[in-house]
C-alpha cells in the first residue's frame, strides 16, 4: 500500500511551484484543464488531481477516487491532505488511482538574481579575509604582484 499527499490550497500550490492540487469532475482528459482544488475532493467520484509521493517527492497527475473510510477499501492506497501552514489535515483517506496521466511540463522564465556584495554587518568575522582577497584580486587585475611571501 502506497501513501500520497495532495495539496489542497493555493498557498501550498504556490510554494511547490505549479498548482499542486488540481481537480476537475470525473472527465478524463488533459490534466492542464483542471482547476485548483481549495477543499477536500468529493467522495467516490472520479477526479483529476496531482498526487505527490512523500518518500520520493515526485508528483504526477492521476484520475482517482477518494474515500474517507480506508477500512472499507483495504486494497486502495492512503492519501493525506496537506494545507499550508497547518501540514497534514486529520486522518488519512483512501485513494484509488484509476489512471496515471502525463504531467505536462510548463515553460517558465527563470531570471537569476543579481549577486551583490555583502554589507559590513553581513561579513562579520570574515571581513578581514574578504578584504585581503579583494585587494589581491585588484592587484592582479592591475598586473602587480601580490603581497610578499605569497606565490602569485
Amino acid at each position: 500500500m502506497k501513501e500520497y499527499e495532495v495539496h489542497i490550497d493555493e498557498i501550498s500550490s504556490a510554494a511547490f511551484g505549479p498548482p499542486s492540487a488540481r481537480g476537475s469532475a470525473g472527465a478524463p482528459g488533459k490534466a492542464k484543464d483542471a482547476a485548483v482544488v481549495v477543499g477536500l475532493p468529493p467522495e467516490n467520484k472520479e477526479v483529476v488531481v496531482e498526487l505527490r509521493d512523500p518518500e520520493t517527492l515526485t508528483s504526477f497527475k492521476a484520475r482517482a477516487m477518494f474515500s474517507t473510510k480506508p477500512e472499507e477499501h483495504p486494497d486502495w492506497d492512503k492519501v493525506w491532505f496537506v494545507r499550508t501552514p497547518e501540514g497534514r489535515l486529520g486522518d488519512a483517506w483512501a485513494v484509488k488511482v484509476i489512471e496515471q496521466l502525463e504531467l505536462e511540463e510548463e515553460e517558465r522564465d527563470v531570471t537569476a538574481l543579481p549577486t551583490r556584495r555583502l554589507s559590513l554587518g553581513e561579513r562579520k568575522g570574515r571581513m578581514l579575509i574578504d578584504m585581503l582577497k579583494e585587494r589581491e584580486e585588484q592587484l592582479k587585475k592591475k598586473g602587480r604582484p601580490g603581497p610578499p611571501g605569497k606565490p602569485s
